[in-house]
Formats: structure tokens, sequence, C-alpha cells
């Protein structure tokens, strides 16, 4: 299934997308600020985002708006 992800800030396209791809997820930037991904469950996408943000000291969480659409920002907004 493709999982599409929205980005707070579109400066972190391409660095996610590399990192996403070095966990072995098919990553597409169709836009500044979007990704999609191809994969079986969007929870595991959004480990891979926590882990990510965890690592740079970025204050976002992956909130799911559906099962195909995750959104990367501050928690609560």
């Amino acid at each position: 299934m493709t999982i599409e992800i929205e980005l707070t800030r579109t400066a972190d396209t391409g660095d996610l997308a590399e990192a996403l791809s070095a966990e072995g997820f098919e990553a597409d930037t169709p836009g500044s600020g979007r990704i999609r991904v191809e994969a079986v469950d969007s929870t595991v996408v959004a480990r891979v985002l926590e882990g990510w943000a965890a690592e740079r000291g970025l204050p976002f969480v992956p909130q799911h708006l559906d099962e195909r659409h995750l959104v990367l920002s501050p928690p609560g907004s």
C-alpha cells in the first residue's frame, strides 16, 4: 500500500526520504514536504519517523490521519 507522509518542515524531505530508503522502503518525493512510501503497515513507517526525529533532536511525532496518511509534526498540532 502507498503511504503519504506530510512534513512540517519541507527542508527535511530529502533527508527523511534517504532515511526511509536506508530502512528498505521505496521512498518517492512527489513534492516538497511530501513523501510516498510503499509499506504493508503505516505503524512500521511511523516507528521509522519517530526514530529519525529522535536522532536529530526534533520535537516531531508521526500522527496517523488514517491508515494511508501520516503527518510528522509537533505533538498536539
